[in-house]
């Protein structure tokens, strides 16, 4: 499967670097972030909220926002706690103005969408969405975060995130985006403890509310 990715321009001094952005450890694998099972109902996975039903129609919307948000001081290492304790408010680390929101679908089924099917269309349609997304990133250390919801569209304004909403989310290791290039992928840092790698839920509402959780 074609790597699902969006370019990042990144503008230096004398250069131009495209990063491209992959949403989970390999090409054709999504970050356990956007894999979460969903606590009401465990034989099922948060991202099937994204999916209405009319008749024999399966119709799947959700929207992506990806935001870069700022480290100012000590630039921690990947590990959950050493983010937390470097981001102790959104002072300390601030989301950049400039947030980035895409909305995917309708897409249809005629049949209700398994976990791997919801997976590749996921990945099909990230790749296909081949803009810019920053035609110069932020100067400085940052991690870039993107957050799946649903029920609330792009076009309507950035939502203020019902817990609902949330069914993804997922962010990269702090980076000075100006010192790499190749790919930056996003993965699901344990923010709160885990019961299992799948009953992520509460990681996944942490991850979209940061770095409000950390007071």
């Amino acid at each position: 499967m074609k790597r699902a990715l969006i370019a990042i321009a990144v503008a230096g001094c004398h250069r131009t670097n495209d990063l491209e952005l992959q949403l989970g450890p390999k090409p054709d694998q999504l970050s356990q972030g956007f894999q979460c099972k969903d606590p009401s109902d465990p034989s099922s996975y948060l991202f099937q909220r994204a999916i209405t039903v009319s008749g024999t129609t399966y119709t799947m919307q959700y929207s992506l926002l990806v935001d870069v948000i700022h480290l100012r001081g000590v630039v921690p290492s990947c590990a959950g706690e050493d983010i937390v304790a470097a981001c102790p408010d959104a002072t300390a680390c601030p989301t950049d103005a400039d947030r980035v929101c895409l909305d995917f679908g309708p897409i249809t089924f005629d049949h209700l969408p398994n976990k791997d099917e919801v997976t590749a269309r996921i990945i099909s349609e990230f790749d296909a969405h081949r803009g810019a997304l920053y035609d110069n990133a932020p100067d400085g250390p940052v991690f870039v975060r993107v957050i799946a919801f649903v029920h609330d569209r792009c076009t309507a304004g950035i939502p203020a995130f019902a817990t609902d909403n949330v069914v993804g989310c997922a962010f990269s290791c702090p980076e000075v985006l100006d010192d790499i290039s190749g790919t930056l992928t996003v993965q699901l840092q344990l923010l709160t403890p885990l019961a299992t790698t799948d009953a992520c839920d509460a990681a996944i509402v942490a991850c979209a509310q940061f770095p409000d959780i950390a007071n």
